[in-house]
């Protein structure tokens, strides 16, 4: 491991609570489901702009987070990557604390819409 990833993984932890993960880094993993790459298009490829840099992460309670760190982030594509993920039971955010390359990526975090426990 490098230490960019080292250090990638130290932010991931303390601002977000992730940890790596060895899954594969598929939208349809975060779901539940498994990866359509080998068998046809997935979503991991219809959206492989806005999951650049992507890695797979699990959060405290053990469920998969996918992050995708592009440089520039456009309507039509973020529009078309909600409507995907929503499909699938996953909810989208967007924030300027990337892991990858700070102040030059945003960070886009996919995860399961779980029901709040409160």
């Amino acid at each position: 491991m490098t230490t960019h990833h080292e250090a990638q993984e130290q932010r991931a932890a303390d601002l977000f609570g992730l940890r790596p993960s060895r899954a594969r880094i598929c939208p349809r993993v975060v779901a539940g489901k498994h990866c359509q790459a080998d068998h046809g298009t997935c979503a991991c490829q219809r959206h492989h702009r806005l999951l650049d840099h992507g890695r797979i992460w699990l959060d405290p309670e053990g469920h998969h987070v996918l992050t995708g760190e592009p440089y520039s982030v456009g309507g039509d594509d973020l529009a078309a990557l909600v409507a995907d993920m929503a499909d699938l039971g996953l909810t989208v955010s967007i924030t300027g604390r990337s892991l990858w390359n700070p102040g030059q990526t945003v960070l886009i975090r996919i995860a399961a819409d779980r029901p709040s426990t409160d």
